[in-house]
């Protein structure tokens, strides 16, 4: 089974998101797992007391950490979670490249271009 966590402080797109991954699981029959939360604080919660595979997270969560903050944290424990993240704007780009940096979908992320991950 594969663990999923996404984080994104917009319900809508977290719902949005959700739905595209429980798509393509039923699809192709993929056992997988997903947790969702606005919250950053609820997320790494989470990921401290569960084995994340892969992580969706906004870079700007409109909260006191952002994703990239977020995603250091997770790295000092965490090497092996596959960290994608997703932003409608370049602004922290260049803090990124000190994060093992897994994918970046700048705008809007479609079911194609998630679809697509797993037959890469």
């Amino acid at each position: 089974m594969i663990n999923f966590a996404l984080c994104d402080d917009n319900a809508s797109i977290l719902a949005t998101l959700k739905e595209m991954l429980e798509k393509i699981f039923l699809k192709h029959d993929y056992k997988a797992k997903i947790f969702s939360s606005t919250n950053p604080e609820e997320l790494m919660k989470y990921i401290d007391n569960n084995n994340v595979d892969v992580l969706f997270l906004d870079i700007d969560l409109n909260s006191k950490f952002n994703g990239i903050e977020i995603a250091k944290q997770i790295r000092a424990h965490n090497k092996s979670i596959y960290i994608i993240f997703i932003t409608h704007t370049l602004n922290m780009l260049f803090q990124l490249m000190n994060v093992k940096l897994s994918i970046l979908y700048i705008s809007h992320l479609t079911e194609e271009k998630l679809k697509k991950q797993f037959n890469d």
